[in-house]
């Protein structure tokens, strides 16, 4: 197990320091594109925004998360797989205690796109052509608030 956990720290981190290079309308199509798969997700009855009562009711979550970036990427569609990736890195973190403070500072980092998350409405079409759906875009996942009360 511990080779998973040096892995999934390395990717996590990786990942937040992309984040860190890019300026907070680079960040908001993220937002957007990860919301869109949040709401998604829950109109298929599957609440991802509670990731760590969602893991322990889905274990192999991640794994799924997983296939679904393979699947984007083959389709060339990238900020889809980026956007399943900020929910990857959640899912894990909701298994991992280990995983959880950095996982909140991507959250922390994601922040920086709230704002210009609803222009993004425009920019790109969801895989099935419909217009994204951003609802609650600049909410955290419970448990992953970037400073903990």
């Amino acid at each position: 197990m511990k080779w998973a956990l040096r892995s999934q720290l390395k990717e996590i981190n990786e990942f937040i320091e992309n984040l860190k290079s890019m300026d907070s309308d680079e960040i908001g199509l993220l937002v957007a594109v990860s919301a869109h798969i949040k709401n998604s997700y829950a109109q298929d009855g599957h609440y991802i925004n509670d990731p760590i009562i969602y893991t322990a009711q889905n274990p192999l979550a991640a794994v799924e998360f997983g296939k679904l970036i393979r699947f984007m990427q083959k389709q060339k569609r990238p900020e889809y797989a980026a956007g399943v990736m900020v929910w990857l890195h959640t899912m894990r973190a909701g298994i991992n205690l280990n995983l959880r403070s950095r996982a909140r500072v991507m959250w922390g980092e994601l922040e920086r796109g709230f704002k210009s998350a609803p222009l993004h409405v425009w920019t790109i079409n969801a895989p099935d052509g419909s217009r994204l759906n951003i609802k609650n875009y600049d909410t955290f996942p419970i448990g992953f608030d970037p400073e903990p009360k």
